[in-house]
Formats: C-alpha cells, structure tokens, sequence
C-alpha cells in the first residue's frame, strides 16, 4: 500500500471571521434598506460601489458559522439611511454627495468568553490558535500526529503520568490506529520520535479532555472526515453512519478488520457507546481477523460443515456468539435445526440473552427432552419471548420445584402468553427492515436511509430528541446537510408518522422530499389530513 501524509489546520478555539463583498450602489441601498441590515456591521461607500462588511462566529468543531450580533439582532430596529445618503434618480437608486464614507450598524465587539455552536453544540474558547495535525497512513497503521509547541500545551496532555519541566520543544502527541496487532496507542514521543509515555486505549475508557488529540477526533467534522477516508481506503466494510464516524468506532475498526459491514452492525457494544461489552472480552481477544474467527470457528464443538460456514460468513455478527452456538447445539444435536435457528432473525435476541443468563440451557435442554427437538425449535423461534419468561421462572427455583414446574408447564402458556420480557438489548439486535424495494436515495439536498439495528435507532433518537428505538415498523431517516432532521415510520405501505424535533409544516423543502419520497415507493402519506 502506497504511503499517504495528510496536514490539516484545526482551530484550537473559536475564530472571529470578517468578511466583505461588493456591490454597486443599487443592489447596496436595496439590502441595507431591508432586515438585512442587522448582519452587517458597517458600510463603505465609494464613488461608484459600496463595500460591504460582516463578522461571523465560526465553530472550531463543525465550522458552522453564525452571526457575531445575533443575540444583539433578535430585537433591535433597522438603522434606517438618511435621505441624505439615499437618493433616488429616475429608477436607480444611488448613494451619492453627502453619504458618509462609512455607516456604522454595529460598534467593535469583544469575543465572548464561551461559544456554544448551534449546530454540534459543542462549546469552545476564542483562540487565534491554529493546530498542525498530520495524518500518515502505511500498510500496517494509520497515525495522527498533533504538535506540542509549549509547556501549557503539554499540561493539556493529562493522560500523562509524569512531566518533566526540561523538556525540549516541540514535542507530538499522536495516536496510532495499527491494524496488524488489532490494537490502538496514544504516544508522546519528540522530533526524532523518541517515546517519552505511551497508553494503550483499545478497550480502556478514556476522557477525551484528557487527550487533546482524541477531543479534536471526537469533535472536528473536517478531521473526522479526513480520518474516514484513510480508513476507507483499507476497505469498504468501514462504512460509517450518516458520513460521520465516532472514535469508539475507530477503535472497533482498528480492532477488527477484514469483516464486512455486516459485522460491525451486529456486534455487541455496550449500550452508549460502539465499544465491545466487556462480557464478551474473552471471545474478542480470540480474534482479530476473519481468519482468526474462522479458525476459532473450526476449533468449536459447531459442527465443520459448509452450511454452517456459510452462514457465520453472511451474519459475521455470530462470532461473539459461538459459545453460545454450541450450547444450542449441544441442545439441538442436529444441524439442520441449528441452522434454522441461526437464520431465524430472531437469533440475536436468543443468543444475546442466553449469554447474560446462561442458566436458561438447563430449561432448554428439559423443555427438549419433553417435547421433542422440532417442537422445541418452534418455540425458540416463534414464541423466544415466552419461552424465555418461562426459563426466567424456570432458573428461579430449586431442583424439586424445577422438576415440579417442567411436569406442570403447559405449552399453551409459551405458545399464548403475553410476557413483558426486560433485560439487555444489544445494538446486535436486529429491528424490523424497510421491505427490499425502499432503497436508500436522495431527493434534492434530502438523503433517505434506512435505519437497521439499534444503534441506527439510538443514534437518530438522540439527534432528534425522540425515542424512535422500540418501533414494531420499519423506520428511515432523512438527512440534510450530514444531519437527521426527520424520522419517517413505515407499516404496510403507509407512513404511519414522520418525527422530527418540531412539528413538520406543509409547503416547506421537508415535507416537498417527504412528500416526493412515498410517491416514489408508492406509499400511502396523510400527514395533513
């Protein structure tokens, strides 16, 4: 793989840009006539054009940019010009004789201490600062680098144990994402790359404030952006939600490569964020390749048979699950049936819970010698939550009760019953699809995406501030600008309802690519009536 180097300028706080444009006369009056005139700050006026002048707050994380007076603007009036400077000749209107060279709408305003961006709302200090940050992607690893120029730069490094105060400037802190150990580093190392501290952060949590590299990761869009492409380069699997991509994830991605897409959409994070539940360490580190799993696949109690392969290579997601596999197998011993559960989309569900309540095996295994393997199957496939309620009650009682409440059970309270069933969802879990004909698309600036497990439906909830996570439908997302303004639930060829943040108001942009959207897949949408 050829060797990249990438250098990018991050602003380390929020900046005050100014920024100008000219115009003649007419078009010059006609703006600053209008509401318009609250954004500008002042006017110049020459013989023959006017020179326009705006300040605006850019955010150092997204670089969206919003007006310096906005606060100032929401209740101000207009400065209306003075006929002096507004004269009107024939159908030209011309700012002409007595205008003044500059007309001030606004008087210089200090920075604010603290800026919280609408946008990301993240929030950040002024600063003129600007910091280097080099990306340099070889065969084996991807490494960023970010300059320490001082000594208060160093101290922002926290994740360091010791400082020393004769230290030679400058120094880098950088981060090294290395696929061919499947492991990710923070190192603080001087010009001639010489280590000075070093901490493994594969797995372990750590505070973004105590790392300045991984803040800026975890908060700027343009570095994200510039990380996603290296990353891509190395496969198409790395595909990252709605074109953004969270460090946590860089870590799975470095932790694991050569899987398809359908692997790190199954895989069991915890439940805020897209690291590995650490119940499932012990199956990780068995691998760190699809090679490495399917060795540790060969080396399982599953049975080595091409039907079996095949179906671990289409849901990748079951490499954390062999243990569990092999416990439905023991069940099963058939495998033909064990491929039927492996298919079944409920499989997540099952085997999820059967790796936080292991004890369940036991009401398997009884409930399968009384009733026969197929109709066993048929339980755990149709009726899982029932059936687990049932090894719930099951596990609760001791060895005489157990044999008491297994003579007792009537199938009718698996096949029949209404059980709320809690516990752990994994983002493994697999929610209802949008049928294969709703592709995802895009409708003028609106994307459409369907959304797929659940840390699709997590994440959309807290973009809009909705739960949109538990939904017997199936849900897409619409997309503007990389940001989730809509919902949209789909149940039979009808839009049951579109969530957004704010009610949806008809003749706007959204409703318009809502609207065009169902008539596209021809589904049924009332949302005014």
């Amino acid at each position: 793989m050829k060797k990249s180097v990438i250098r990018l300028k991050v602003n380390s706080g929020y900046q005050i840009v100014r920024k100008t444009k000219e115009v003649d006369l007419s078009t010059a009056f006609e703006i600053l006539s209008s509401k318009q005139q609250k954004k500008y700050t002042e006017a110049v006026v020459y013989d023959d054009y006017a020179e326009l002048v705006w300040h605006m707050v850019r955010c150092p994380y997204c670089g969206k940019e919003t007006s310096l007076y906005e606060k100032e603007n929401r209740g101000a009036r207009r400065k209306f010009l003075s006929e002096e400077i507004a004269v009107k000749t024939g159908e030209q209107y011309s700012l002409l004789e007595k205008a003044e060279e500059h007309i001030v709408f606004h008087e210089e305003k200090q920075p604010a201490e603290i800026h919280i961006c609408k946008k990301c709302r993240h929030s950040s200090e002024y600063s003129e600062d600007v910091s280097i940050i080099t990306i340099i992607h070889d065969e084996k690893s991807i490494n960023v680098f970010n300059v320490i120029r001082n000594m208060e730069d160093l101290l922002k490094v926290k994740w360091i144990d010791k400082i020393s105060f004769d230290t030679i400037f400058p120094l880098c802190e950088k981060i090294t994402f290395d696929f061919e150990k499947g492991k990710t580093f923070l190192f603080v190392t001087d010009k001639n790359e010489k280590v000075f501290s070093s901490k493994e952060v594969t797995q372990n949590i750590i505070d973004n404030r105590k790392s300045p590299i991984i803040d800026l990761i975890s908060k700027s869009r343009r570095l994200k952006r510039s990380i996603k492409k290296e990353f891509t380069k190395r496969s198409e699997a790395y595909d990252f939600f709605y074109n953004e991509c969270s460090f946590d994830r860089l870590l799975v991605f470095t932790r694991f490569g050569g899987f398809s897409k359908s692997f790190y959409e199954a895989a069991p994070y915890e439940l805020t964020s897209y690291r590995i539940d650490g119940t499932f360490e012990e199956s990780a580190s068995q691998f760190n390749s699809l090679e490495s799993a399917m060795q540790m696949l060969k080396e399982s109690s599953l049975p080595d048979v091409k039907s079996v392969k095949r179906i671990f290579l289409d849901k990748q997601g079951l490499f954390f699950y062999i243990k569990e596999c092999e416990k439905i197998y023991d069940v099963l011993n058939d495998v033909n049936l064990l491929c039927r559960v492996l298919t079944n989309e409920n499989v997540y569900h099952i085997l999820g819970k059967l790796h936080y309540c292991d004890g369940y095996i036991c009401f398997y295994k009884d409930l399968c010698v009384r009733e026969g393997k197929v109709n066993f199957c048929r339980f755990l496939l149709s009726h899982t939550f029932n059936l687990n309620q049932c090894a719930e009650k099951y596990c609760a009682k001791g060895k005489y009760m157990r044999e008491r409440y297994m003579s007792e059970l009537n199938v009718k309270e698996i096949v029949y019953g209404h059980y709320i069933v809690s516990g752990i969802k994994f983002f493994s879990v697999e929610l209802p699809r949008m049928p294969e004909y709703i592709k995802d698309c895009s409708i003028g600036q609106f994307s459409f995406r369907n959304l797929i497990t659940v840390d699709d439906f997590y994440i959309a909830g807290e973009k809009l501030n909705i739960n949109v996570g538990w939904f017997d439908a199936s849900v897409a997302v619409v997309i503007y600008q990389g940001e989730i303004v809509a919902a949209i639930n789909v149940f039979e060829r009808k839009i049951l309802f579109v969530m957004t943040d704010k009610r949806m108001k008809e003749n706007t942009p959204l409703y318009s690519a809502v609207k065009k959207w169902s008539e596209k897949y021809n589904l049924k949408f009332n949302y005014f009536e």
